[in-house]
This record gives structure tokens, sequence and C-alpha cells, in this order.
């Protein structure tokens, strides 16, 4: 999806909205919608600081949608959200590793009023407690997976 950070209703239309839309094309209309929301729903200037940080820094701000019957993440309140789970740095490296540092990433995405998932400590790649973690995340009930970070 491609649109304007503000999202305006126009760039919400092009996503269509029709009744006879298919469920392929009536998701991604609907997280445009949320992160719309999302962003509204921020303290005043929230919106536009967020935009500065990520730009200024080259980041990426990374979610899943909660969706009422669909995704990854499942909540089966009455509302859809967003779940954010990293920041990605512009032009790093793939095995230099994507994601900036998770700690930092959801304090900083946390202190613009979003919602982010709970790190949990950092497990060394290929260690006893990383594949004892891997082994948890696998047997989780109502659970698809995890965002595992490596150093």
């Amino acid at each position: 999806m491609l649109v304007r950070f503000g999202v305006p209703g126009e760039d919400v239309a092009l996503y269509g909205g029709g009744a006879g839309d298919s469920w392929r094309a009536a998701v991604p209309r609907r997280v445009l919608c949320v992160w719309r929301d999302t962003l509204r729903a921020l303290p005043a200037g929230g919106a536009a600081a967020l935009h500065d940080y990520l730009s200024a820094a080259g980041y990426t701000a990374c979610f899943a949608a909660v969706l009422r019957e669909s995704g990854h993440l499942v909540d089966y309140g009455p509302c859809e959200a967003l779940k954010f789970f990293a920041l990605t740095r512009r032009g790093a490296a793939s095995g230099a590793g994507l994601c900036v540092d998770p700690a930092s990433s959801m304090a900083a995405l946390r202190s613009f009023g979003l919602s982010v998932v709970a790190p949990r400590p950092a497990v060394e790649l290929a260690s006893d407690e990383y594949a004892a973690l891997r082994e948890e995340v696998a047997r989780r009930r109502n659970c698809k997976g995890a965002v595992m970070y490596g150093y």
C-alpha cells in the first residue's frame, strides 16, 4: 500500500470500498483506515512528530494489523488496531540486520503513543536459550509466531 502520511480521503477511495469488493481488496482498505485512525488518535502534534522522527532517522515503522476476524494477531475486542513490533533502517544491509535494537524501538514508538509489543530479553542465536524460546513460541496456544531478533 502506498498512501500519503496523513491518509486523506482520496487516498482511501483509491482502495475501493464498495459492497461488492472481495475480501482481498477490502483488507488493505481496512488496514489503511486503521492506520489513519491510529494517527488521528495520537496526542496533538503526535502524527507530525512521528513522521518527522521516521523520516529524519530513515526508519520504517513495522506493525501487524489486529482485525476483528483475521490477521496474525487476534484480539476479540470491539476495536481494530495496529500493534507495532519493529523499526527498520532504510539502506541497511540484510546481513547486518535490518531492525533497530528492539528495546529502543519499542520505547521510541511508545513515546509517540503507539501500541507496541512487549519485548523480551535478548538471547543469543543458536544458543540453548534461543532453542527453548523457539520451542515455547511454537507450542503457545492461539499464537501464530513471534518476531525474533538475532545478534
